[in-house]
């Protein structure tokens, strides 16, 4: 099945970057869920408005790839909140601190585990119940997962999005190279810029992304046939069940993928401290 051409739909807001207290344009801030972020205005001698709330306010899941990479959230914070938003109903991640909470019990290679979300509640619940102070921000800077982009190891020989050959670019040599594909690696160890640099929607990306959670690392989509289909099940951005099953009954078995763990990931990698080390079930069978 050939390529789907699809787009990220418009927006009335274009994030640019934090605003600081004059209204000034500013590189970074200490509370990204409660500072005013600067959006594209023509109609403005300096380019730039105000948004009309907050990330707190809204959640991250009202940004595209393009504000999410434009306001600083590193690729490991915008996996774990959208699973966290797929996995709730109607709720987002408000604040520094729960994030710091959630990133701290969980990883975003094994979050399939209900409990991965105990310490962001008891978060909440302390700041909604805090007599006589205010909890602060509290932002923690965390490193993306690697600084190297990932480029063409042909660029001659594109075969589309999940058959062209991928290196490091910092690896390439100048003579041929022999990289992996997407079909084979999966796209959770891309980094957001990766993922907007080779085309993918912000939808596109989570259903990428969200059935590569959904089987702990185990399996991921491997062809545009397989991302229509989940398109085809589900909506809004969100992976249900349902568009899980029919990836799956749709797929010869020698299709799966293998285990995490045989992935081809960067060297540099930055290692999460959190990983769970014990075996994965078959979680095709319980869905």
């Amino acid at each position: 099945m050939t390529r789907e051409f699809r787009m990220d739909p418009p927006l009335f807001e274009r994030a640019r970057g934090w605003l600081d207290a004059d209204g000034e344009l500013v590189a970074s801030t200490a509370d990204r869920f409660a500072t005013p972020y600067a959006i594209d205005d023509c109609d403005t001698k300096s380019g730039y408005g105000y948004s009309t709330g907050t990330v707190g306010e809204k959640g991250i899941h009202y940004f595209n790839l393009d504000d999410v990479i434009a306001l600083g959230f590193t690729t490991r914070e915008y996996q774990a909140m959208m699973h966290y938003w797929n996995s709730s109903v109607a709720d987002h991640v408000r604040s520094e601190l729960e994030l710091t909470a959630l990133m701290s019990s969980s990883f975003t290679g094994h979050l399939n585990d209900d409990g991965r979300f105990t310490s962001m509640y008891d978060v909440r619940d302390r700041a909604e119940h805090a007599v006589g102070r205010e909890l602060s921000g509290d932002r923690t800077y965390r490193q993306e997962i690697r600084e190297e982009e990932i480029q063409w190891a042909d660029p001659k020989g594109r075969n589309g999005r999940f058959l062209t050959a991928y290196v490091f670019a910092k690896t390439a040599p100048n003579t041929a190279v022999h990289g992996k594909c997407l079909a084979e690696t999966g796209i959770m160890d891309w980094t957001l810029q990766d993922v907007h640099d080779w085309g993918f929607t912000t939808d596109e990306y989570l259903y990428l992304l969200l059935f590569e959670i959904a089987s702990d690392g185990q399996d991921h989509v491997r062809s545009e046939k397989e991302l229509n289909i989940l398109f085809e099940e589900c909506a809004g951005g969100r992976l249900s069940v349902n568009g899980i099953k029919r990836l799956l009954e749709a797929r010869d078995e020698y299709e799966r993928a293998g285990p995490r763990d045989h992935r081809y990931l960067h060297p540099d990698t930055l290692k999460e401290p959190y990983l769970d080390s014990y075996p994965i079930n078959d979680w095709a069978n319980s869905l």
